[in-house]
């Protein structure tokens, strides 16, 4: 008797030294977590990307975009001119893939409300000043942690999966009532066991290769619901909003298919015992069925649910951009109309991926010439500007002292590319973006356009008489533009029309400095040339080329040249320098 007391007062000690060291083990756990997002808050973001997962966090968007109808996005050309995936790793610290997600699509579709920007300027201001609150939350998020591609979105736009989970029900309920046969026929009863168990086996191993696909995705949706639940029982004060609608979208789903799916596939883990028993009951089949069921069932509450989790968790990520920002400014947004012109204004805007950037600032009624040399910041100023644009109403935050506009749509053309697999030219691939800009320029909400280089594409006397033509045409529309040229011309031709502003440089011991500022006033600056030098280039290149520009610019005419250096220097009787010398 007494070894038997022992032996239960040793299990006990046991069982409860395990019970403790996974409680420490949690808390520590838990503990480290906290630590983390602390440390973290109000830095730059060190969150891992591979790959494919911008791909992936771009998911949702599509499958948003595509079934939103009449809604303006940011379009591909324009995303990818402004390196917009950059600005978005820049600004995600979010701690979820629902909340990645939905600030990445936040970031895609513009605003043109300013009662809807003003909510989210609030909810950030609350979690930047009650950190408790927001720790809380963000504790609660991280919860669900990242899982890219578990691609939960699609069972709120794509087609249902059909799953007859029925079938296994019965499946189930026969392979429980067989023994009763053996009252009545022990042989027969017993046959029927063994083979109602192992037609339950195979058809688990075959079925469950079919569901397992769908196993992340509805992992994490389970989580999203749990972590839902929490939210809504949170009782954090500045966002009793968000608690009330989880609070109901939750109370509107059948939590019995959600409980077992939970409780198959994650309490039971740890307990092997039970895996046969789920398996000759088929009970994870069954429970993925159920579960399948609801989703399709409530898939807009679903739907709401994913969306209002994300939200909360991208605008705190925005809060913890603004503070890891030097300086920012919340926009001042307004309808254009009569008596409120379009126009843009920022004071000290700075582009967000450039560490140390040189601040810019500028006044625009209407539209802008960019001239300067290479080099010298007309592209930069351009996405500064874009950027900044863009996220004036999307997170309601600029890198600026000062910003002012009314709503704009913003559309580029800056970085186009030969398609060598469609068989586009580099022009072609330039003419077509351009059209889109033009065909989008008769809406009701006026166009923020870019476009660097007009024409680039194509030989210089149709590039300034095209370009002018074109840029005269955008001037009348409803749309304010800033365009960056190398072509001087287009700022004489134009001055009637555009306001001409350049960038400008200095040449010093041999070196160009750059000061990045942007002047009123067209460039009287060239530097191409002194590039060449500064590369190293032979003397008599420079030397000539410069010789040549300044014939052109007095005379209006290019000289042809005589033949090659090599024969020239031979004629004269002494060698050519390395073959490269050339008379003007």
């Amino acid at each position: 008797m007494a070894d038997h007391v022992y032996y239960i007062i040793a299990g006990i000690i046991v069982l409860s030294g395990i019970i403790i060291s996974n409680h420490i083990k949690v808390k520590r756990k838990r503990n480290e977590l906290k630590q983390k997002i602390e440390e973290q808050w109000g830095c730059v973001p060190e969150i891992g990307y591979k790959d494919n997962d911008m791909k992936a966090i771009a998911g949702f968007y599509r499958e948003f975009c595509s079934n939103s109808e009449g809604s303006f996005y940011i379009d591909d050309i324009t995303w990818n001119d402004l390196d917009m995936d950059g600005v978005f790793r820049r600004v995600n610290s979010t701690q979820s893939t629902v909340g990645e997600e939905n600030l990445y699509t936040l970031m895609k579709s513009p605003v043109f409300d300013s009662a809807e920007l003003k909510e989210r300027d609030r909810l950030i201001k609350y979690f930047t000043e009650n950190p408790a609150e927001r720790l809380k939350l963000q504790m609660m998020l991280a919860g669900l942690g990242r899982r890219r591609n578990t691609r939960v979105y699609e069972y709120f736009f794509g087609r249902p999966v059909t799953f007859r989970y029925w079938r296994y029900a019965v499946q189930a309920a026969a392979l429980l009532i067989a023994p009763l046969l053996m009252i009545v026929d022990v042989p027969a009863g017993f046959a029927a066991v063994v083979a109602l168990f192992l037609f339950n086996m195979m058809t688990y191993h075959k079925v469950k290769s079919d569901y397992e696909i769908y196993l992340n995705g509805l992992c994490y949706l389970v989580d999203i619901i749990r972590c839902s639940k929490k939210i809504a029982g949170s009782g954090i004060p500045g966002i009793k909003e968000y608690v009330g609608r989880l609070k109901d979208l939750s109370g509107r789903l059948r939590s019995l298919s959600i409980n077992s799916f939970y409780q198959l596939f994650y309490q039971t883990a740890d307990f092997m015992f039970l895996e046969p028993l789920k398996t000759m009951f088929l009970l994870e089949l069954i429970a993925f069925g159920r579960l399948l069921e609801t989703i399709y069932e409530h898939k807009q509450v679903l739907r709401e649910m994913y969306e209002t989790v994300g939200y909360l968790d991208s605008m705190i990520s925005v809060a913890s951009y603004r503070e890891s920002l030097s300086f920012y400014t919340v926009p001042e947004l307004y309808i254009s109309d009569e008596e409120r012109p379009i126009s843009i204004s920022f004071t000290d805007a700075c582009h967000p991926l450039i560490s140390d950037a040189v601040p810019n600032s500028i006044d625009m009624t209407r539209p802008v010439l960019i001239t300067g040399s290479n080099a010298s910041g007309k592209s930069t100023f351009l996405k500064t500007a874009a950027i900044n644009a863009i996220l004036a109403q999307t997170i309601y935050t600029c890198v600026a002292r000062k910003y002012r506009s009314c709503f704009f749509k913003v559309l580029t053309s800056m970085a186009m590319k030969d398609d060598l697999e469609s068989n586009t030219s580099y022009y072609i691939a330039e003419i077509r973006s351009l059209k889109r800009i033009m065909d989008n320029i008769s809406g009701t909400v006026p166009l923020l356009c870019m476009i660097d280089e007009v024409l680039r594409g194509t030989n210089t006397i149709e590039r300034i008489a095209a370009s002018t033509e074109i840029l005269r045409h955008f001037s009348g529309g409803n749309c304010i533009l800033m365009a960056a040229t190398h072509d001087i011309e287009l700022a004489e031709i134009l001055k009637n029309l555009y306001d001409n502003y350049h960038f400008t440089e200095k040449y010093e011991n041999n070196e160009i400095k750059f000061e990045y500022k942007l002047h009123p006033g067209k460039s009287t600056t060239h530097n191409a040339i002194k590039l060449l030098k500064v590369m190293g280039y032979p003397d008599r290149i420079i030397e000539n080329a410069e010789d040549r520009a300044e014939r052109f610019l007095s005379e209006g005419k290019w000289h042809p040249v005589q033949g090659h250096p090599a024969q020239e220097h031979l004629a004269q009787g002494r060698p050519a320098q390395d073959g490269l010398n050339s008379p003007v």
